[in-house]
């Protein structure tokens, strides 16, 4: 074809095609979405924002901490398959895909759990600034239990991404946008969001996913209980 364009497949972009690849022809996988009610998250965000405008706490900067702490009570999702072995380690670590012209790279904030808020969120900005400059260190992309891939800026609504090798789980978040609610017997308009959970089933069940994605609803919905998991550290 006279007007095509080509490039070799190498670096990033193989790395990440052969590892989804991988992922897809070893892990059998399943997918559970549900919708949450972000009004109240919403409201955290800015109240956190409108404390230190400096540091610009964002959407996965706040889910990566609350789902660090639910992941203290629901350790079983963290777990990764070693031969025979199910294993779940000791340490609760997240990691947040984040695209590059040439592939996927995912940066992992360690003991997440163990961190503020304000903590995390500076981190994160200083992991994507130099995954964007093409700086991570090995230990920086290592050693992750779960894994949030955002596209919710790009105005997706929903999607189900693709497990990790050695991780069990991978949480696809869709945008926030004004929807429909039923409550009791009126219609509301109200911020909502769809959170789609990818599972290796190796590992775990629907029921087990499911109470875990319900917890995750649960906590993101309700002031008192969301509010708790972000003080936290």
């Amino acid at each position: 074809m006279a007007n095509s364009e080509e490039k070799r497949w190498e670096g990033l972009r193989k790395a990440t095609g052969e590892s989804m690849l991988a992922s897809v022809r070893n892990i059998p996988q399943f997918h559970l979405s549900i919708e949450v009610k972000m009004e109240e998250f919403l409201k955290a965000k800015d109240s956190l924002n409108s404390f230190a405008p400096r540091i610009k706490i964002s959407i996965s900067d706040m889910l990566i901490k609350v789902i660090a702490m639910l992941l203290l009570y629901h350790r079983y999702i963290t777990a990764c398959l070693i031969e025979d072995r199910i294993v779940i380690g000791d340490e609760i670590n997240i990691g947040l895909a984040v695209a590059l012209e040439e592939g996927v790279i995912v940066p992992v904030i360690h003991e997440a759990d163990k961190k503020g808020i304000f903590k995390i969120s500076n981190i994160s900005q200083k992991l994507q600034s130099k995954a964007r400059n093409r700086k991570l260190s090995i230990s920086e992309i290592s050693g992750g239990c779960f894994t949030i891939s955002n596209l919710g800026m790009y105005g997706i609504d929903e999607f189900a991404a693709i497990v990790n090798p050695l991780e069990a789980t991978i949480l696809a978040v869709g945008s926030i946008k004004n929807r429909p609610i039923a409550e009791g017997e009126n219609l509301k308009i109200k911020p909502t969001c769809w959170m789609s959970l990818t599972v290796d089933h190796r590992i775990l069940d629907g029921v087990q996913a499911s109470v875990f994605l319900k917890a995750l609803k649960e906590t993101l919905e309700n002031k008192e209980v969301l509010q708790k998991a972000l003080d936290v550290c």
